[in-house]
């Protein structure tokens, strides 16, 4: 999905019990770089450590939706309101539990 030439992505990092997820807009993948760093460092700062050294990234063609839902069950509706003024970059990052109903959901995109 492209909107504004912003492109869509979503990234997991597996950690013990779960992942750490981003959803990502972007207008130059080349940042995708600094968003792993970025999601690793603040899931070590939640005491995770980043082992095996694993990180999911999918372009979203389809599924933005399923990711923006999950998003809006799980963190509320603030971080919907940026989505429509994005020009360059948005990240939405969150911790999931492996065994959240909506991991499997997630996964299944990558």
């Amino acid at each position: 999905m492209k909107r504004h030439g912003v492109e869509h992505y979503l990234v997991s990092i597996p950690l013990p019990g779960g992942y750490m997820h981003g959803y990502v807009m972007t207008n130059d993948k080349n940042i995708l770089e600094r968003v792993y760093d970025r999601l690793i460092h603040e899931a070590e700062c939640r005491g995770f450590k980043h082992w095996p050294p694993m990180i999911l990234t999918t372009h979203l063609d389809t599924g933005v939706e399923i990711v923006r839902e999950i998003i809006t069950k799980t963190q509320g509706s603030k971080p919907s309101e940026h989505w429509k003024k994005i020009k360059d970059f948005h990240l939405t990052a969150w911790l999931m539990t492996e065994d959240h109903p909506d991991t499997e959901r997630l996964m299944e995109l990558h």
